[in-house]
Parts: structure tokens; sequence; C-alpha cells
């Protein structure tokens, strides 16, 4: 259990000062795009490497796919809101 410790400590101490860098000089909308991209990518991989019985894959697919509808659903509804006032 300690060497997964050791083994994240190095990323963890580069990789959150780094990403909270880049993510101060980009936009919005790219920091919400690349982050979708970045869970269909771990989705597609898990879903590549991982043995998973159909069951699972319908189920995790339909879970990506329902919540990026709520996202896009609330996304339109605040630029409506914003648009309003």
């Amino acid at each position: 259990m300690q060497a997964y410790w050791l083994a994240a400590v190095p990323i963890v101490v580069v990789g959150a000062p780094l990403g909270a860098y880049f993510c101060s000089r980009m936009r919005y909308l790219h920091i919400r795009y690349l982050l979708i991209a970045l869970i269909g990518l771990e989705l597609v991989t898990s879903l590549w490497l991982l043995d998973f019985d159909r069951t699972l894959i319908i189920f995790s697919i339909s879970m990506l796919v329902l919540f990026l509808t709520v996202m896009v659903s609330m996304s339109r509804a605040r630029y409506y809101v914003r648009s309003s006032e």
C-alpha cells in the first residue's frame, strides 16, 4: 500500500501545479471539452483493456450519454438565463 502512495507523490507534486497553471491560462469551455475528451478516452480504453460483460458495457455507455445530456442541458439553461438578464 505504501508503494502506491510513494508512486503517486511525484505525479501529484508535479502534475497539480502544472494542471493549475495550464487551466488558469485556458478558457472555461476549453477546460470542459478537454475533460469530456479525457473521460471519453478513459471509458474507451477501459472497455478495450478490461474484461467487461455486455451488460456493464451498455450501462457504462448509457451513463456517459445520460450525464453528457444533463451537462449540455444545464449549460444551455445557464446560457438562456444569462442572455435574458
